[in-house]
């Protein structure tokens, strides 16, 4: 699990698509569903499900998103400690 992972999984939830998350990241939406389907399998749960009409989370992404948000917040935290820091 990795921190791109996390982020294409929440923005794959909040923008319900993973063409656009592929548009937003400038990568293909091959890769993007793929580091997410890592993810997935890393953690054996299903967490979003995919159709042609976009994604929706699963009743374990659900569960899980929180969690996954916390990461996000506490990663961003972190980077904004090391930004003010004088190296």
């Amino acid at each position: 699990m990795n921190i791109v992972q996390i982020q294409y999984f929440l923005s794959a939830v909040s923008l319900h698509s993973i063409h656009k998350i592929a548009e937003k990241y400038n990568i293909s939406p091959q890769g993007a569903s793929k580091a997410i389907k890592k993810l997935e399998q890393e953690l054996g749960v299903i967490l979003i499900e995919r159709s042609t009409k976009g994604v929706k989370l699963t009743e374990n992404g659900e569960k899980i998103l929180g969690n996954f948000q916390n990461i996000m917040d506490n990663y961003e935290q972190i980077r904004l400690f090391c930004d003010g820091l004088n190296l």
